[in-house]
This record gives C-alpha cells, sequence and structure tokens, in this order.
C-alpha cells in the first residue's frame, strides 16, 4: 500500500476545490437499435462540430459526449450492410437498410463516402481504420492517412448498462419501486459507513483495502489496480463533520481511459497535487450514497487488463 502521509491529506483536503468544469450539454440523439447480435445503438444522424460533418481522425478520436462515442470496426461488422440503398434527398444521404433502419448522413452530394471508426490501423501508426462506400456503391472497410484525410462519422453508444446500480437505482426511484438507497446509508456517520462498506464490498487481492484514520476523518477505498500494479484509490472525508464540506478525491489522471468515463457521469475537477481529482455530483450535495455511486461505477467500467481490487457482495 502507497503510504500517503498524513499532512499530505490535510493539505489536499483544506485545499479549495474550485469551479468544477462546465457540464456537458445534454446530448441525447435519435438512435437506432440494429437487432439482439448488435452490442451498440447507432444515432441516426452522422456527427457535426461547429457545423462541419467531414472530420479528421484526430479530431474525434477521443471524442464521447454522454457515452456517444466512434464505433470499433467489430461493431460496424455486427450491421448487415448488405444491400443498402442510398438515396440522396434533402442534403442528406440517406443509408436505407433491408431491415427498415435508416442512418442520415448530412452532406452535399450522393458521391461515395467513408466514415472513421475508433480503431488505429496495427501496423501503421499513422492510419486509423474507416468504413463505408466508394464512389462504385461497394462497402469495405479500409485505412487512411489520419493527416491527410478527413472523413464523417456515425455514433454509437453501448448496449450494456455503464453503471447498473446507478441507473437502475434512478430508474426505480423515479417510480417509487423500492426504498431510497440514500435514506438508508446517508444518517450513517463514519463509523456505521465504515462498517456498511465492509459488509457489502469485498477484498479481493491483498493489495485492496477499505480502511479508515480517525484522526484525519477519511475512508479509503482501492477500487481497481492497473497492469502494472498500480493502486488507483479513493477518498472520501470528513463526513461526520456537517460543517465542513465533504470530499470525494481520486487518485487517477486525465490520462487514464476511466477518468474520460467518470467524466461521462459525473463533474470532475483538477487538484494541485499531480495525477488527483475531484469528483462532484451534477447539482447534487456529495453523500454517503454518492460515493457509492462512483465506487460502483468505477467497479463496473474497469477494462483488461486492469483488475477490479473489491467487489460488491
Amino acid at each position: 500500500m502507497r503510504k500517503l502521509s498524513e499532512s499530505v491529506w490535510m493539505d489536499i483536503h483544506k485545499r479549495s476545490t474550485g469551479e468544477g468544469e462546465r457540464q456537458e450539454d445534454a446530448f441525447h440523439p435519435d438512435y437506432i437499435d440494429f437487432g439482439p447480435d448488435t452490442t451498440v445503438y447507432w444515432a441516426v444522424n452522422n456527427l457535426e462540430i461547429n457545423g462541419e460533418g467531414k472530420l479528421s481522425f484526430e479530431d474525434v478520436k477521443d471524442y464521447n459526449n454522454n457515452g456517444w462515442r466512434l464505433p470499433t470496426l467489430e461493431e460496424v461488422k455486427q450491421v448487415n450492410w448488405n444491400d443498402i440503398r442510398t438515396p440522396w434527398y434533402d442534403h442528406c444521404t440517406h443509408l436505407l437498410f433491408p431491415d427498415g433502419n435508416e442512418l442520415k448522413l448530412k452532406r452535399d452530394s450522393n458521391n461515395g463516402f467513408h466514415m472513421w471508426a475508433s480503431d488505429y490501423n496495427p501496423k501503421y501508426p499513422s492510419s486509423a481504420q474507416s468504413y463505408g462506400f466508394d464512389n462504385m456503391g461497394k462497402f469495405n472497410t479500409d485505412i487512411f492517412n489520419i493527416n491527410w484525410n478527413k472523413l464523417y462519422v456515425f455514433l454509437v453508444k453501448s448496449k450494456r448498462q455503464v453503471n447498473e446500480s446507478v441507473w437502475m437505482d434512478i430508474h426505480k426511484r423515479s417510480n417509487n419501486e423500492i426504498e431510497r438507497r440514500e435514506e438508508r446509508v446517508d444518517i450513517m456517520g463514519k463509523d456505521g459507513f465504515f462498517k456498511y462498506l465492509h459488509n457489502h464490498y469485498e477484498s479481493l487481492t491483498d493489495q485492496s483495502e477499505i480502511v479508515t484514520t480517525d484522526n484525519i476523518d477519511k475512508i479509503m477505498v482501492t477500487a481497481y489496480i492497473d497492469e502494472k500494479d498500480t493502486r488507483i484509490y479513493m477518498i472520501y472525508a470528513n463526513i461526520d463533520n456537517p460543517n465542513i464540506q465533504s470530499t470525494i478525491l481520486i487518485h487517477i489522471g486525465s490520462s487514464d481511459p476511466l477518468y474520460h468515463k467518470l467524466k461521462t457521469v459525473f463533474s470532475l475537477s483538477s487538484t494541485s497535487y499531480p495525477g488527483s481529482t475531484f469528483i462532484h455530483p451534477k447539482g447534487e450535495p456529495i453523500t454517503n450514497s454518492f460515493f457509492l455511486d462512483v465506487l460502483d461505477f468505477i467497479l463496473d467500467n474497469v477494462d483488461e487488463p486492469n483488475k477490479v481490487a473489491v467487489k460488491k457482495i
């Protein structure tokens, strides 16, 4: 376990968090489900940024708006592109699929087109994968030079619940179907909440811990371990003192893929301590249940080769 001095964490807590990042505009495009054999939904209209629909790969490779992102080639291949028709009207090329679904590529002509996929070409670092139709109307996958070309983009979003515990609870709460979790855990002080964590989460490795330190009023949980055995931990401080704003801090830098997933659901702000981020709810106070929402989101969104350090029981 990395030893972090008491003075460091006291100093971090005392620092002002500053204003959080601006919340992303709501983004809920019309979308298509191409059937049970596909793992993502497809946005009906192609992506535009500042009125531009033809984009470079560098413009869009890290694009993620509320979970909507570039498809992978594997996700492209899940769609039945056979016998597709591409009529042009209303300033769009309409991709009409045999099953009746339709995608709309906003553009000025009905010539062939290609669209970016999120995959880099493994053999050629300056090239990225694409898919689409050439000028002869033949669908294919290809590679394009990321420095020379601009292509169109259709966005996709995973069908898998990114956080079943968060979103299922939100849905059920809105219909009064379950007892609100916060009514049970938000009245707990630090000791009670610490016991709750131990009763509902199990450490999976000898490097993962749920610890509490009385003299600086914090609970620390190891959420996951990356492939280099660097522990990623989150800290919840001062939950017993109503006069001091509680803080959730996670030791994770903005280059970590998990950072970008967290950003789609929560508000993040930087700290003056390198590699650390403050996490805030969007428009709500930080509470015990919010800490659980963040923890559950992290555990649900860890991808290989990284590994989860604790699990719910």
